[in-house]
């Protein structure tokens, strides 16, 4: 789906091979949630959100799905996915550490 969109270039191998090459499965990643952002703009008022809770949001919609996250917000508001969903700080905590942000 994602070489078919045109968030991954496709490569020589099987989409397969490439998602068990590190190398080449991180540029899968980085194109799903590219993706994840594209449809959070078009179905949410995402671009309002100040930048934690977009990256909270796109953390939601890659752990649980966009599907399952839309038609939570048809719903609630953003806000009360944001707020639901706590499972997702440990996954935020773990990339701030890595970012550097906090210890």
């Amino acid at each position: 789906m994602l070489e078919q969109a045109r968030y991954v270039k496709k490569g020589d191998s099987y989409t397969i091979m490439n998602l068990l090459n590190e190398s080449k499965a991180v540029k899968y990643i980085a194109g799903y949630l590219h993706l994840i952002s594209d449809i959070l703009n078009q179905n949410t008022n995402f671009a309002s959100l100040d930048v934690e809770d977009q990256n909270r949001l796109i953390l939601i919609n890659y752990n649980q799905g966009v599907e399952m996250t839309l038609a939570s917000l048809n719903v609630g508001s953003v806000y009360n996915l944001i707020n639901e969903s706590s499972y997702d700080n440990q996954t935020l905590d773990s990339y701030r550490r890595w970012k550097g942000e906090i210890r």
